[in-house]
C-alpha cells in the first residue's frame, strides 16, 4: 500500500530508493523474517572502506531522493519505494503519522507480487508467439552461460537496464519477489539460493569452465529443469530478454542468495504482514521502560 508520511512535531530527513534501485541496497530474501526490509545501513557509509562496502558492493551505485521533513509536511510515499527516515534533532519530541491508503484484494503480501501486477506496471508488455518465447528462453540461457565474470561496468549496465524509467523498474521489482517465492513453493529452503545462482548462471544450459552451475538446476526432463524453464517463460513475457538477463544478475549478484548474506534472525518474530502483533506484556515494557529495557540493548521482539 502507499502511504502519506504527515509530519507534525520536529524534523525527519528521508531517502528514497526507487524500484529500479531495489538490487543496489540489497532487499531481504522473500524467506527472511525482514522480507520488506534492505540489508543496506547507510548509516554506516561514512567510511569510504568500511566492511560494509565491501560485503554490499553495489551500494556505491545506490542513487536516492532526499527531502527534510518539517511540521505541516505531507509525503507521499508510493509502495514499492524503499525509504529510509531519520529524526533530525535526537532527544527532542518528534511526531508524525502514516495513513496508509490502497487494498489488497488478493491477500498479497507487499512484494509479492502477482501476474496482473507485473502486467500492469509494464510500459509495454511484449507480444510473442510461442515459438519466440521459446527462442528467447534459449538465447536467455546461453547468454547467461557465456557472461564472464561481474565487474562494476558490467553491474551498472544491468542496473541502467531495470532502472530504465516509467514504471518498468517496479515491473522488475515485482518479477523477482515473484520469481523468489514461486522457487521458494517448489523448493526446500536450503536449495533454493544456489537453484537461483545456478539460473542466473545460465546452469540449464551448459556448464561454465570452473562453475558447476548445472548442479542445482538438474537435467533435462527433471522437476528442477522444467520449473527454470517456466520461471524463465513467466520473466520473459513479463519484462522481455534483455530485463530478464539483467535481473537474473541483479537479484543472485554478492551471494544476496547463495550462500545468503543476510544476518540471521533469533528469538520470537512479530510480522505485520502476517497479521500478527506485540504481544500486550512487550508493550507495556516498552511504553513503561522509558528506552531502557531491563538492562538490555535491544528488545528480544523483532
Amino acid at each position: 500500500m502507499s502511504n502519506f508520511f504527515t509530519q507534525l512535531q520536529g524534523r525527519k530527513r528521508v531517502l528514497i530508493f526507487p524500484p529500479g534501485q531495489a538490487f543496489n541496497v540489497y532487499p531481504h530474501a522473500c524467506s527472511h523474517p525482514m522480507d520488506t526490509y534492505a540489508m543496506a545501513d547507510v548509516e554506516a557509509l561514512g567510511d569510504a572502506e568500511c566492511d560494509q562496502l565491501k560485503r554490499l558492493p553495489a551500494l556505491r551505485r545506490a542513487r536516492a531522493l532526499e527531502t527534510l521533513l518539517e511540521p505541516g509536511d505531507v509525503l507521499w510515499l508510493p509502495s514499492f519505494y524503499w525509504h529510509y527516515v531519520r529524526q533530525e534533532e535526537e532527544g527532542l519530541r518528534n511526531l508524525s503519522v502514516n495513513c496508509w491508503v490502497g487494498a489488497k484484494p488478493d491477500g498479497s503480501t507487499l512484494l509479492g507480487g502477482r501476474k496482473h501486477e507485473m502486467a500492469a506496471a509494464c510500459d509495454a508488455r511484449p507480444a510473442l508467439s510461442s515459438e519466440q518465447l521459446v527462442q528467447r528462453l534459449l538465447a536467455c540461457s546461453s547468454t547467461s552461460a557465456r557472461a564472464q565474470a561481474p565487474t562494476d561496468r558490467s553491474e551498472a549496465r544491468d542496473d541502467a537496464t531495470l532502472d530504465a524509467g516509467g514504471s518498468h523498474g517496479l515491473a522488475c521489482l515485482l518479477a523477482a519477489r515473484w520469481l523468489e517465492t514461486e522457487v521458494a513453493a517448489a523448493l526446500d529452503e536450503s536449495e533454493v539460493g544456489p537453484f537461483l545462482n545456478a539460473l542466473a548462471g545460465g546452469g540449464d544450459a551448459e556448464e561454465r569452465a570452473g562453475h558447476d552451475t548445472g548442479t542445482a538446476i538438474g537435467p533435462a526432463g527433471s522437476p528442477t529443469y522444467t520449473l527454470a524453464a517456466k520461471v524463465r517463460l513467466e520473466l520473459l513475457s513479463s519484462v522481455g530478454l534483455k530485463s530478464t538477463c539483467a535481473l537474473l544478475r541483479a537479484m543472485t549478484r554478492h551471494g544476496r542468495l547463495h550462500p545468503g548474506i543476510a544476518p540471521p534472525v533469533t528469538g520470537p518474530v512479530v510480522n505485520s504482514e502476517k497479521a500478527q502483533s506485540t504481544p500486550s506484556e512487550e508493550l507495556h515494557r516498552l511504553m513503561t521502560s522509558d528506552g531502557v529495557l531491563d538492562g538490555r540493548e535491544d528488545s528480544p521482539y523483532l
